[in-house]
């Protein structure tokens, strides 16, 4: 079966035969509010009030949880199997994915809210893949992510039916072409946001819940190299360059059939970092959006409302992907 993805670009389904099969010192965090005090078992993190807090992950093959309210860092902990870090992303539960791949594998783990022990962990096999990030639909437990290979493999999306093999896997052949994101909206339906890699294109496609054709989306915004799509409890939210080639926005679309309009722009003062997908995450219930930056530190904004920094983590990372932990996390305050 074909995927037809915007009239030039194609996707084939097939169901993929699956394979079961960090570390360092860190610094504390600086800034965030908060009084609580924490009980620190090894394997769970729970405020001592019995509260749900939200919780920042950061992950770069060992992966830290940052108690947001409380602005420190609770616990750090390997991620397993041992991968190389790739991806990260939550569900309204607060259950935490982290993608990476070993020997020519990708995984997936699942670790529950605050937890240090996974509670689950599927694979497949595809070449030399690169997991990107990932998304969650809550209502099935559907799990997606994209995952390219070194060409002339295709680059792939992927999807777990409720977090089980073997995935769905998306296999795509257009060679000049990546795969940069997937993302789950509030309905079940599934967006995807591909560039080329020979000029400034980009394409927008969505597969509708119980669709197995993929629906090309017409934007008519020029984008500067958008790396990133995200669900943020109202709108599909686009993270692109500016213009400027360093400032990163948030272009909020609202999809109606195959359209995409533009309803608004979130501009955080001093996103400024390299373009480098899966670094961000907004969280809605929240009202944040986090990004892992090229310096180690995690930074923290309002959203929607953007402008300036609120709280700042500190990590000895590179750059860490990130995500927020937080229960009931896909609806606004």
């Amino acid at each position: 079966m074909r995927i037809v993805i915007a009239g030039q670009y194609a996707l084939s389904i097939s169901v993929a035969a699956a394979l079961l099969t960090g570390c360092g010192g860190y610094q504390s965090p600086i800034a965030g509010p908060g009084t609580t005090s924490l009980v620190t078992t090894g394997k769970k993190v729970q405020p001592a009030s019995g509260s749900q807090h939200a919780l920042i992950y950061a992950y770069e093959r060992s992966a830290l949880i940052y108690d947001y309210e409380l602005g420190k860092m609770i616990d750090q902990f390997q991620v397993q199997p041992s991968m190389t870090a790739d991806g990260i992303c939550s569900d309204a539960k607060g259950d935490v994915f982290f993608t990476g791949n070993v020997s020519e594998t990708t995984y997936i783990s699942r670790y529950p809210y605050g937890s240090t022990l996974a509670s689950g962990t599927v694979s497949f096999q595809h070449g030399t893949p690169t997991p990107g990030g990932c998304s969650v639909d809550d209502a099935s437990g559907n799990v997606a992510t994209v995952a390219t290979g070194w060409l002339p493999s295709p680059f792939d999306l992927v999807v777990f039916p409720d977090f089980q093999e073997p995935p769905i896997e998306y296999n795509y052949i257009h060679g000049s072409d990546v795969l940069m994101s997937v993302a789950y909206d509030g309905s079940g339906d599934l967006f995807l946001l591909g560039i080329s890699t020979t000029s400034s294109d980009y394409y927008l496609a969505e597969l509708l819940k119980g669709k197995t054709e993929f629906m090309p989306i017409s934007v008519g915004l020029s984008l500067d190299r958008p790396y990133a799509i995200q669900w943020d409890g109202k709108y599909l939210a686009v993270t692109a360059l500016d213009g400027t080639g360093s400032t990163h926005w948030i272009y909020r679309l609202k999809v109606s059939g195959s359209q995409a309009t533009l309803v608004g722009i979130v501009k955080p003062a001093g996103f400024t970092e390299p373009r480098w997908r899966d670094r961000t995450w907004i969280q809605p219930n929240v009202g944040i959006m986090i990004a892992g930056k090229s310096t180690g530190n995690i930074g923290v904004w309002k959203y929607p409302r953007g402008g300036r920094q609120i709280h700042r983590f500190i990590t000895n990372m590179f750059m860490p992907t990130v995500t927020v932990a937080a229960p009931g996390g896909n609806a606004y305050r």
